[in-house]
C-alpha cells in the first residue's frame, strides 16, 4: 500500500510519516471491510465487497493531503 501512496503522491511534498498515515488508513479500511464481510458470514457476493472497496479507493490521496494541509494551515 505504501508504494501505491508513493506513486499517487509523487509530486507532493510529504513527509514519510504523512505517507505512512495515508497508507495505514487505506490498509486498515480494506482489511476492515473484508473482516466485516467474514464476520457477517460472507452473505454478500464477493463482487459486492469488491464494489465497496472500489468506492473506498475512489477517494484520491492527493485530495486527502490537500484537505489535511488546508485544515492545519
Amino acid at each position: 500500500m505504501y508504494e501505491m501512496i508513493e506513486k499517487a503522491t509523487y509530486h507532493q511534498d510529504l513527509s514519510a510519516k504523512e505517507k505512512e498515515t495515508i497508507a495505514n488508513f487505506y490498509t486498515y479500511a480494506t482489511i476492515g471491510l473484508f473482516m466485516k464481510w467474514l464476520r457477517d458470514g460472507m452473505k454478500e457476493e464477493p463482487k459486492e465487497i469488491i464494489k465497496q472497496m472500489k468506492l473506498l479507493f475512489q477517494f484520491n490521496p492527493k485530495e486527502v493531503i490537500h484537505n489535511h494541509r488546508n485544515e492545519n494551515a
